[in-house]
């Protein structure tokens, strides 16, 4: 009688256990990770990257903003809103006020609310790794862990390591929104090329980097439930060819100050007058084709004045160098070309607890990252936030 008496209390206080974890509220992890793109799946190569595909849900197209580069691409996002509603329009731009922009960490450049101050207004603490703009306070609220700005190398190892000291916090002080934002495989795109076996071997240390990393959370005793959200602003293109800068300025007599940043180039002409010239010089040019404010495209969102007074954007597999013309010189491969361009493709995938199985939407837009990571925390996405909830992905 005892006997059976002591399994039915443990199996009693089995279940309670289980529901009180199932009543906690989630934690959500999210990763941003460069260079990762839909064009290395479905593969055996990487085996939990392809079981977050497959058994959670998934973008079958994830598109890109524009510019389709790191910094407006982690901004987006981060705050759910355009480059062009965000105001970081570049990895390296001019602001006619505030001067140059390149890789800053000063919040005031930033127009838009990011999640981590979303969720910190509405009593969520915060842990964040090494996202653009999250070094600092916003309007006077940041997130309650966050990493120093850092211009020494950081590796994803080093990413991992810092979300699970932040995991293994004592329960009233751990963060329930734990964001990073890794350098995954972009330095390797870059350097060797999307598809090169150096790329591809990276790929696969990182996809055993992630598995580590949820064996580790799991081995926690008192964390809650959780879901883990893995994305990437854009893919990395191919480059075989380059366009050098400064024989475009002496061949058309252009003046003013070219920003480049791969295959875009931001021109702050001397005399704006001289625009609708420059953009018409510009366009002999095979595979360029250059925006002036009053012509935007809208497939592009809207023209920011951050952005110059003529945008200029090479085709793949082109981009523009500065100085003289070296082979040496050229990356193979390289972000920024149209949005659309199949290649600049990125990655979302998010699975866990709510958090439907074997699930695909047929496309994705970018903004729709931060209301969509709003839901699983349970709070209200920022009122300047444009993307939409993708509500399919979530159980009843």
């Amino acid at each position: 009688m005892k006997k059976y008496l002591l399994k039915a209390m443990i199996s009693f206080f089995l279940l309670w256990g289980s529901l009180l974890k199932a009543e906690l509220p989630t934690t959500l992890f999210v990763f941003h990770v460069r260079g990762l793109s839909n064009i290395y799946f479905p593969s055996q190569d990487y085996p939990y990257l392809s079981k977050v595909r497959t058994e959670g849900a998934r973008a079958g197209q994830f598109l890109p903003v524009f510019p389709s580069l790191p910094f407006p691409s982690q901004t987006s996002l981060a705050t759910g809103c355009q480059p062009w509603q965000h105001g970081i329009v570049s990895d390296h731009f001019i602001d006619k006020t505030m001067g140059e922009f390149e890789a800053s960490d000063v919040t005031s450049w930033l127009e838009c609310e990011p999640l981590w101050v979303t969720a910190e207004r509405q009593n969520v603490r915060t842990g964040v790794y090494q996202w653009p703009m999250s070094f600092r306070p916003w309007k006077g609220i940041e997130a309650t862990f966050h990493s120093v700005a850092s211009r020494n190398r950081i590796t994803n190892k080093d990413g991992f390591e810092k979300l699970v000291e932040w995991s293994k916090l004592p329960s009233d002080k751990r963060p329930r929104l734990i964001m990073a934002s890794l350098p995954g495989i972009g330095e390797e795109g870059r350097e060797f090329g999307p598809l090169n076996g150096k790329t591809r071997q990276a790929l696969r240390k990182l996809d055993r980097l992630f598995e580590h990393f949820e064996k580790q959370i799991k081995k926690i005793s008192d964390f809650g439930p959780y879901a883990i959200l893995i994305t990437s602003g854009q893919g990395v293109s191919r480059v075989k060819e380059g366009v050098v800068v400064d024989s475009l300025f002496q061949r058309y007599w252009i003046s003013g100050v070219p920003v480049v940043n791969g295959p875009m180039i931001f021109l702050y002409l001397w005399d704006t007058k001289n625009a609708s010239l420059v953009a018409k010089s510009l366009d002999r040019i095979e595979g360029l084709k250059t925006y002036l404010p009053r012509r935007f495209p809208k497939e592009f969102g809207k023209y920011h004045p951050r952005m110059g007074d003529v945008v200029g954007l090479l085709e793949s597999p082109k981009v523009f160098l500065r100085g003289e013309m070296d082979e040496n010189r050229l990356p193979n491969g390289t972000y920024g070309y149209r949005p659309d361009d199949p290649t600049m493709e990125g990655f979302f995938a998010v699975f866990g607890h709510g958090i439907k199985q074997h699930v695909e939407v047929p496309k994705m837009q970018l903004v729709d990252v931060a209301p969509t990571a709003a839901k699983i925390l349970g709070i209200a996405p920022s009122k300047s936030n444009e993307g939409q909830v993708q509500k399919g992905f979530f159980k009843p």
